[in-house]
């Protein structure tokens, strides 16, 4: 019995030593703390998303419907919606790609579809079904530009779907049309100074849409925080460090940037023509930049909460997608950067109320309409200035899930310089 107790100790005395040693390992963050986390991230994400994986369901791309056997479209009130062509990025299982694009008309009947097939675009990436359409803009010859969550490519597609050009690199979030032949995303870029640090740089980047070549980069640290002294600003989040500013992990998450075009630029007098408006959303973070001289004409932190999709509009106001992470209930405000006065122009309310705790787009219309992209519950909303919801479209998988829904956009009839677009390869034409 002694000699059995004795062992029991002993157990117990290794248990608690290995208890103690872990906790100090974990504590001080010491060798192999990492690599036991992300073994046990990476077995939770095997679990959850197995399936997904496999091929077999994509998962990581599905929601629960807010109203499950909703119909896909359901025009609630047509005489206030706005006329014109709905373009909408989502999950197309079962055709040609697993994401896509749709053209619709504000019944729901398909007049086109862009398939987008990450495979053909990046067949040494990831898998198709780990990437997500992130960024989409049309253009006017019917074809699109697009980028990726998880991805690694920006890419311009025709009417078909077939690759025009393949840019590769981190390319993230947004595609904007600057208007002028060019449009601007967001890359980053691993460090390449010797300087280890938690996080890539972030650059906007300006591409032709003709040849897919940058022609301009403008880096968010180099060119525009640390050369004006605005570390005190952009860097609450950074680490301690001696000789070098350290940002930290996803310091900014910049999510959205478009040029101010000469049209709209008379409304706004703080600020020029070709001015960049971006998102911050790890600073919750709405600003206006000159990307010649890097100089910041104007920011504004929240009211928000980890917003997307800040717009130029023309009564010389900027619109912006509070995500409102955390609360259960988004909102589309709306700032004067004259003043500083913030407002809201929806919230929606029961039954019909929206949430997107992370995602999200959204665009004002002529009429005073709002479109807005429910991104988390995979559908769009169209709402009138007095609140009414006009408009639902779902991405419907199955009787109680949607999928994701990252863009959609409202065109004029006009749009395509060309008439709707169409599909039609060399080799499938008549002789």
């Amino acid at each position: 019995m002694a000699e059995r107790l004795s062992y029991i100790v002993f157990l117990l005395s290794l248990a608690i030593l290995a208890f103690c040693a872990g906790f100090f390992v974990a504590f001080r963050q010491l060798p192999p703390t990492s690599l036991v986390a992300q073994l046990y991230e990476d077995s939770l994400d095997l679990f959850r998303n197995w399936r997904h994986d496999l091929g077999i369901e994509p998962t990581l791309l599905l929601v629960e419907a807010p109203v499950p056997g909703a119909e896909p479209t359901n025009s609630l009130n047509p005489e206030r919606m706005m006329p014109g062509l709905r373009l909408v990025s989502e999950l197309t299982p079962g055709r040609q790609a697993l994401a896509g694009l749709r053209l619709i008309d504000p019944e729901g009947a398909e007049l086109h579809y862009w398939p987008v097939d990450y495979a053909i675009l990046a067949p040494e990436g990831e898998s198709p079904n780990r990437v997500f359409l992130h960024g989409v803009v049309p253009l006017e010859d019917g074809s699109i530009v697009v980028n990726f969550d998880n991805g690694g490519v920006l890419a311009r597609l025709d009417s078909c779907g077939d690759p025009q050009w393949v840019l590769d690199g981190n390319f993230h979030h947004v595609v904007s049309n600057s208007g002028r032949d060019t449009v601007w995303t967001w890359q980053a870029v691993p460090d390449s100074d010797g300087v280890e640090r938690k996080s890539d740089r972030e650059y906007m980047v300006e591409v032709e849409t003709e040849t897919g070549l940058p022609i301009r980069r403008i880096s968010l640290e180099d060119d525009v925080i640390l050369p004006h002294g605005l570390q005190g600003r952009f860097a609450i989040r950074g680490e301690e460090r001696a000789n070098v500013v350290d940002f930290g992990f996803d310091p900014f998450h910049p999510n959205d940037v478009e040029e101010l075009s000469e049209e709209l630029a008379p409304a706004f007098p703080l600020f020029d023509a070709g001015d960049l408006l971006i998102s911050l959303r790890s600073l919750n973070m709405v600003a206006v930049l000159d990307p010649e001289s890097g100089e910041l004409k104007w920011s504004r932190i929240g009211p928000w909460h980890r917003q997307h999709d800040p717009d130029f509009l023309p009564d010389g106001t900027i619109s912006v997608y509070d995500n409102a992470m955390g609360t259960g209930r988004s909102a589309i405000l709306r700032v004067d950067p004259e003043t500083d006065e913030v407002w809201s122009t929806f919230e929606g309310d029961p039954p019909e109320s929206f949430y997107s705790y992370r995602r999200g787009r959204h665009q004002v219309l002529e009429n005073g309409n709002i479109l807005i992209v429910e991104s988390e519950a995979g559908r769009v909303l169209e709402t009138a200035p007095d609140g009414e919801v006009v408009w639902i479209y779902n991405n419907r998988f199955d009787e109680n899930r949607n999928g994701l829904i990252n863009e959609a956009f409202l065109l004029n009839y006009s749009f395509f310089a060309d008439g709707l677009p169409s599909c039609v390869r060399e080799t499938e034409e008549t002789p």
